[in-house]
C-alpha cells in the first residue's frame, strides 16, 4: 500500500518558474506586466497606470497600463517602426512617460521602462493589432516589415 507522502513524491509535477512577460487583454485594451512573483497590492497612479507593490517591501513588482492600442497608434503617427516580430516593452513605457504631465507619474513609467529593459521584456505588436478593429491607422508601421 502506498502512503500519501510516497504518492505525492511520485506524482509531484514540476512547476514552471516565473518568467516576467507582458500579457495584453483586448477586452480592456490593457497590458499587465509583472516583474516579480510576489504577493502584492495595487495602487492606482493615474487613469491609465496601476502599479502592483510588494506586500513585503512596497517596491513595484508589476503594473497594468490602459489604452495600449491608442498609444501604439500615437507611435505610428511619428513613424516609429518595428523591424522584427517583437519590440522592447520599454518603448511602450517611454511613450507613456513622454505624454505624462505629472512628474511622479512620469517617474513611475520611466522606472517600469528601465525594469522592462533590464529583464529583456518584449512585446508582440501583432497580438495587439490583430485584436484591434482598425483603430491603428497603419498596422504595418508597427508590425514590422
Amino acid at each position: 500500500m502506498t502512503t500519501l507522502s510516497q504518492f505525492l513524491k511520485e506524482n509531484v509535477r514540476e512547476t514552471n518558474a516565473f518568467t516576467p512577460s507582458p500579457l495584453y487583454t483586448p477586452e480592456g485594451d490593457s497590458l499587465m506586466f509583472f516583474m516579480k512573483d510576489e504577493e502584492s497590492y495595487r495602487e492606482r497612479i493615474d487613469e491609465l497606470l496601476t502599479v502592483y507593490r510588494s506586500m513585503q517591501t512596497n517596491g513595484i513588482v508589476g503594473c497594468q497600463i490602459k489604452g495600449v492600442r491608442h498609444k501604439l497608434d500615437e507611435l505610428s503617427k511619428y513613424i516609429v517602426t518595428v523591424t522584427s516580430e517583437e519590440f522592447e516593452l520599454g518603448l511602450l513605457f517611454l511613450a507613456y512617460a513622454a505624454s505624462a504631465t505629472d512628474e511622479m507619474v512620469r517617474h513611475n513609467y520611466e522606472f517600469l521602462g528601465e525594469q522592462a529593459k533590464n529583464l529583456g521584456a518584449r512585446l508582440r505588436p501583432q497580438d495587439i493589432l490583430k485584436s484591434s478593429t482598425n483603430r491603428c491607422t497603419n498596422p504595418t508601421t508597427l508590425a514590422g516589415k
